[in-house]
């Protein structure tokens, strides 16, 4: 995550982020939009759609907050901004996936880091 500033950008367009407060519920649904596969797909937004799989309490190997979405996501679209249904706010950010091999299927559940964290890692002292 990270903070711009850009000069002269009254006509930009932007995404509001919902407020650390905010609670994200299993089942919400949201967009997930983004440019899958990188430099390939640099002219084609791609937006799928899907809901929150997991509820709160989930931690990475950081001991960080996660939660497991059930929705399309492809190589590239990590850092892409998930944005709820529920009020058209970005609730978290993609941050990819967890692979598991379980003799000859690969299971992979895709998850994100909750926008709460860019609030506390900018914002709060």
């Amino acid at each position: 995550m990270a903070i711009l500033h850009l000069e002269n950008s009254s006509n930009c367009p932007y995404l509001k982020l919902a407020s650390g407060d905010r609670v994200i519920r299993k089942g919400e649904d949201f967009i997930l939009s983004g440019y899958p596969f990188g430099k390939t797909t640099k002219d084609a937004l791609s937006t799928n759609t899907g809901s929150i799989s997991s509820g709160e309490g989930l931690k990475d190997s950081k001991n960080i907050e996660v939660y497991n979405i059930e929705g399309e996501a492809k190589s590239g679209n990590s850092g892409s901004p998930l944005i709820s249904f529920v009020d058209g706010c970005v609730i978290g950010i993609l941050i990819g996936s967890t692979t598991m091999n379980l003799s000859k299927l690969t299971e992979e559940i895709n998850r994100m880091r909750p926008i709460r964290y860019f609030w506390k890692e900018f914002f709060e002292d």
